[in-house]
């Protein structure tokens, strides 16, 4: 194994590793959250997995919510988002195509809740050993081995701030940076005047041991670079526009009502004396939904940075300038609230809802508001409505970016890695959802996967002593696999299958991989997840 590993290390590598971190964990049953793994699958469906409102009408509470799903093409159900088309320089393609290369593992154990600490684990499985990034960072001989592009959220808290290696550094890209290519020019060049040389000059004496040998990049060559990053940036900032602003068919295709204040008046509540309970699905971060158009929070809704984010990731993977990059994906703002009540200024009297004498709604024009992905308080509509939009703005930016690898002959080389530190699970009144720590998803994109699959089993229905809510059906806790010695699979045995399909050593190595790769293909070697 010594001998092996001394081996290996002398490698230098081509792979390139994009991890794509949603800090504060979407809703996945919306996205990839596979719910339904095989046509023989029995499934449990919590109402508040609901993406189609099946039957319509202008009062709320005669609106009829259910999970809709679509077939993939090989008897794996997807959640209704997949038959979407995304917009692309290419004109529209069909979102089931990133499928065709795309490999979804469930069923995760992270042994343990918080976001910061499984955010973290996300590239440094074990806190005291070295990142997968640092790993193929120091197999790298590319200008800036690792690159860190931020958000809102610090990086001290999420993955894009672990980064460890033997002999590698990396930057980190603040979300708020103006100018991110700016940011890294200085690396590009051969000048001790410039910000950053120092850095520069750490990076070429570990990679190359003698600076001298470093071969710069001409000005004319950098002054392209910005030319395609600036093409790229306005590219993305019009697909992400065009994307927020897309009808999701079954859901967001006619008006949705909010609560109508009057009605109330005619609403008897005999099933329960709690206001988030009878109110819940319209819940957003604690307030209730009074819109006469549900549609109108998003008409100003923006993504910060993931235009400059997916504009610098063309640049950095398309020059060979880095080969690992990790992304933190920030939320849905600069939402629009009108006729919005919180939820304490409603009280029950009887068998029906009253608004307090001293409550007024929110005030029109409120841009300042964003969607929370940790979603403890945001009900069905607001849930199904946000996260849909993230995920299918998300997939257009990463849909894009594989044409580009196409075209480039560098899909088979990259490996996309999609995740977020733990499933949610959804409350029993529809209101919110909670930390799923006991099941999370991967989900993989490379030219290496040749078709797609589904691994790791679920729960139909958990009802174990640390489940937050009992009973609430396949929502996607972890289940035992017997190729594993009849135990579920936990974030080692994904951070190892990471490491095959790249072709370095595991910071895990004592936890197994879930494929393996025989001439340029990934082959599973467990079966197709179940729901148990």
């Amino acid at each position: 194994m010594v001998l092996a590993n001394n081996t290996y290390a002398e490698k230098i590598t081509r792979e390139n590793y994009i991890l794509i971190n949603i800090p504060g964990a979407p809703a996945r049953w919306l996205m990839d959250g596979v719910i339904i793994p095989s046509t023989h699958s029995k499934a449990i469906i919590p109402e508040m997995f609901a993406n189609y409102i099946s039957s319509y009408s202008t009062d709320f509470f005669k609106l009829k919510f259910s999970y809709k799903t679509i077939d993939s093409g090989n008897g794996i159900r997807l959640p209704l988002i997949w038959s979407q088309s995304l917009p692309s320089s290419k004109g529209r393609m069909p979102m089931l195509d990133l499928t065709q290369n795309m490999l979804v593992i469930r069923g995760c154990d992270m042994l343990s809740d918080g976001h910061q600490r499984n955010n973290k684990k996300l590239d440094m499985p074990v806190g005291s050993g070295l990142s997968l990034t640092g790993m193929l960072a120091d197999r790298s001989r590319k200008t800036i081995p690792a690159v860190s592009l931020g958000s809102s959220y610090s990086p001290l808290n999420t993955a894009s701030g672990v980064f460890k290696s033997k002999k590698s550094d990396h930057i980190i890209v603040k979300g708020d940076t103006p100018n991110p290519f700016e940011y890294i020019r200085p690396l590009l060049i051969n000048s001790t005047e410039q910000m950053h040389a120092s850095l520069l000059k750490k990076i070429n004496e570990r990679l190359h041991g003698d600076l001298s040998t470093h071969s710069y990049l001409p000005s004319k060559r950098i002054d392209s670079m910005f030319s395609f990053y600036q093409a790229s940036l306005l590219k993305y900032k019009s697909l992400i526009n065009e994307a927020l602003l897309e009808d999701i068919q079954g859901l967001t295709n006619r008006p949705i009502p909010g609560l109508k204040i009057t009605d109330l008046e005619k609403l008897k509540f005999a099933e329960t004396n709690n206001v988030k309970v009878a109110l819940g699905k319209l819940q957003h971060e604690g307030m209730i939904l009074g819109h006469k158009d549900i549609r109108n929070i998003y008409k100003f809704a923006k993504i910060n940075s993931l235009a400059n984010q997916f504009a610098m990731l063309e640049v950095l993977i398309f020059n060979n300038l880095s080969s690992s990059i990790v992304i933190d994906i920030d939320t849905i703002s600069n939402l629009f609230y009108e006729n919005t009540f919180e939820l304490d200024h409603f009280h029950f009297a009887g068998e029906y809802i009253k608004l307090k004498n001293e409550a007024t709604p929110s005030a029109a024009n409120s841009q300042k508001n964003q969607f929370s992905i940790d979603s403890h308080d945001s009900g069905l509509v607001s849930t199904a409505i946000f996260n849909t939009k993230l995920w299918l703005t998300l997939s257009t930016c990463i849909n894009e970016f594989i044409i580009g690898l196409k075209n480039k002959e560098m899909f088979s080389n990259t490996l996309i890695h999609i995740t977020s530190e733990f499933e949610r699970i959804p409350s029993p009144d529809s209101s919110g959802s909670e930390h799923g720590f006991n099941g999370h998803t991967s989900t993989l994109i490379s030219g290496k996967i040749k078709q797609f699959e589904t691994l790791g089993n679920i729960r139909l229905n958990s009802d174990e002593a640390n489940d937050f809510y009992k009973n609430i059906g396949s929502w996607g806790r972890a289940a035992p696999i017997k190729n594993l010695s009849n135990r579920s699979i936990n974030y080692g045995n994904i951070i190892s299958t990471l490491a095959t399909i790249l072709n370095i050593p595991s910071p895990t190595p004592h936890e197994i991989p879930l494929v393996n790769v025989k001439k340029g293909k990934v082959i599973p070697l467990i079966g197709r997840g179940e729901n148990v």
